[in-house]
């Protein structure tokens, strides 16, 4: 009977969920979290990222929930059980064979926004002016540098290729912080969070 379950769950828009689902699934297994509001999937490496992906009541043709619950899934085949009714999702994954490092400035001065990195081939600085129609809002009090691996920058720019908005902020320790906001079709805003450490 259904009144034995704690949480009853039936997926609408299953494209928007694998989206964000894989979009933090850099690891197999994954902490979920169910309240009123929705459910919030949460993937940890260590104590170097974290990343979260919330799915809104919305998105649900069915939610009953009788109390909140905390509970551990494997994320792996969750999305892949997902995309199996699904047939469009890019399935093909990427590996690195090179540990780089990505260098982030902030400046409340010119150059405001520069990401550099260092590789074989050279060296490349990427700047971007705090008055730029890409930037909606700019706020840095004084100046702050931070280095980060690639291993931890790369996953969380999956999610960028599916939001319509991206905040970054980070801490006077280093942690940075990643949030996208991505609208469904229905007008409905679903969000992702990464946390990336800093490396000395």
């Amino acid at each position: 009977m259904t009144t034995d379950y704690k949480l009853i769950a039936k997926l609408g828009n299953l494209k928007t969920v694998i989206q964000l689902l894989r979009a933090v699934n850099f690891k197999e297994s994954a902490t979920c979290y169910g309240s009123k509001n929705g459910l919030k999937l949460t993937v940890e490496e260590a104590k170097c990222m974290q990343a979260s992906a919330y799915i809104p009541i919305q998105l649900f043709e069915e939610y009953t929930l009788t109390e909140d619950i905390i509970f551990r899934i494997n994320l792996n085949v969750f999305v892949e059980c997902l995309s199996m009714f699904w047939s469009n999702i890019n399935t093909t994954g990427s590996t690195t064979s090179l540990e780089m490092h990505y260098k982030l400035l902030l400046s409340p001065k010119s150059p405001y926004f520069m990401i550099s990195t260092k590789g074989v081939a050279g060296e490349c600085h990427v700047q971007m002016p705090h008055n730029t129609e890409m930037i909606e809002t700019f706020q840095c009090k004084k100046e702050a540098k931070s280095k980060y691996l690639l291993p931890h920058i790369k996953p969380a720019m999956k999610a960028m290729l599916c939001s319509n908005k991206v905040s970054l902020r980070t801490n006077e320790s280093g942690l940075l912080c990643f949030q996208y906001m991505i609208k469904t079709d229905d007008g409905v805003n679903c969000f992702i969070e990464y946390y990336v450490s800093t490396v000395n």
